[in-house]
């Protein structure tokens, strides 16, 4: 009955779908406090299960929660140096504490699914709404978003590439990491994930999904059993993606995407590429004139055009403190990536940081942060070590073992 539960109330929040809700004035109430009241019993559940010592406590992940906690008070001395100078509509104070909220329900979730070996078909349901309601968005402009009406659709984000940064954290935890080869559902899924970039015409998107395509065969690469197999799935793989991006080009062209028509005009020449230069050129000019704190957590809502960058965006709200706040959090994610050997986590990282290029809100991705937190906390049983530990200890010795 919880992972019932837990599968009901996951797969609205990781596409969105409250927040389509609240917008179009259908749900009344504020997301946050839905979220809130969505994965209560997770948390409740979790912080019971820690006390009674049940679960790991947090102190294992305790590089992590630093990074975090560095983070966010950097942020937060930029805040509270700003509160009387920065703009009304600056949020200054108290900006990130909703998003780590956000990463510790998905971390109950996670909690919650651990128990449950199928819980990647979470993530493979909320990818296939994600790409109905694009395709749906598509073929009849206008039924759920209104950049639709200029040939981009975006499904229940109400953002072109929000709804391709949606696919990707949902294509990492409905991808079969554990096992050696590629099979058709997960072609399926990948080709599921790529449609959505393209229909979209996002960029960002189409470059996050190729980067974790590319550690999903190295993946698939390693784990073969010898040396010369390694190097000729890598052969392989790069002849498939290759191949994949042809099909989606031809995809594009077939579904008149703007990828094409960036292609054609320039990449770096198209409208919003000028708008972007224009964004880069006019951050520049706040980082010099408050290049240690910033101008306030939020300053970049009230710019003409956000920084479309991460790194620029903590460097113009929260100044140097804060950039270096940001690299450390992501060392120490590929740190704990490293450590447990997980992919799961690695991806989300270079996912992120590939989306962070190009857009300025990674740190508020509901769909990322979520995921986040689901992975850290699934993430225990490296998939590496299972592997290996099945191919060297055979069943009969390890009954064997357990008898004695």
């Amino acid at each position: 009955m919880t992972i019932l539960f837990a599968a009901l109330a996951s797969v609205p929040f990781l596409v969105r779908l409250d927040l389509w809700f609240f917008e179009r004035q259908i749900l009344q109430i504020r997301p946050w406090i839905v979220l809130t009241v969505a994965f209560a019993p997770f948390a409740l559940a979790c912080v019971l299960r820690s006390a009674t010592g049940s679960v790991p406590r947090i102190r294992r992940d305790g590089i992590l929660l630093g990074a975090a906690v560095l983070l966010v008070g950097a942020i937060e001395v930029s805040g509270l140096s700003k509160w009387l100078t920065a703009p009304k509509d600056a949020q200054v104070l108290f900006f990130y504490w909703l998003d780590l909220f956000t990463v510790f329900c998905g971390f109950c979730l996670g909690r919650a699914l651990r128990t449950w070996p199928r819980a990647r078909l979470i993530f493979l349901a909320a990818l296939a709404v994600d790409a109905a309601a694009v395709l749906a968005d598509w073929s009849f402009p206008g039924l759920l978003s209104i950049s639709s009406l200029g040939g981009r659709p975006a499904g229940f984000s109400g953002n072109p590439n929000g709804a391709a940064f949606v696919a990707v954290p949902l294509l990492i935890g409905a991808l079969e990491w554990a096992k050696p080869v590629v099979t058709w559902r997960q072609a399926l899924i990948i080709a599921g994930a790529l449609g959505i970039a393209i229909l979209c015409g996002s960029r960002g998107g189409l470059a996050a999904i190729l980067a974790v395509l590319c550690l999903f065969w190295l993946r698939v690469s390693f784990a073969a059993a010898r040396s010369g197999e390694t190097i000729k799935r890598l052969v392989i793989g790069s002849i498939v993606i290759v191949t994949g991006l042809v099909a989606s080009a031809a995809a594009a062209w077939a579904s008149e995407s703007r990828l094409i028509a960036v292609m054609l005009e320039g990449m770096l020449t198209d409208y919003a590429s000028e708008q972007r230069f224009l964004a880069l050129e006019a951050s520049w000019n706040l980082m010099a004139a408050a290049p240690f704190l910033g101008h306030g957590t939020g300053y970049a809502y009230t710019m003409d055009v956000g920084p479309h960058n991460m790194v620029l965006r903590m460097w113009v709200e929260n100044g140097l403190l804060a950039v270096v706040g940001y690299g450390i959090l992501y060392s120490a994610i590929i740190y704990v990536a490293v450590n447990r050997r997980d992919w799961w986590i690695g991806t989300a990282a270079v996912a992120a940081l590939v989306m962070g290029m190009v857009s300025h809100n990674m740190l508020e991705d509901r769909t990322l942060l979520i995921s986040f937190g689901i992975f850290l906390a699934m993430s225990r049983a490296p998939l590496l070590n299972q592997r290996q530990s099945s191919n060297t200890n055979p069943p009969n010795a390890r009954r064997g073992a357990n008898s004695r």
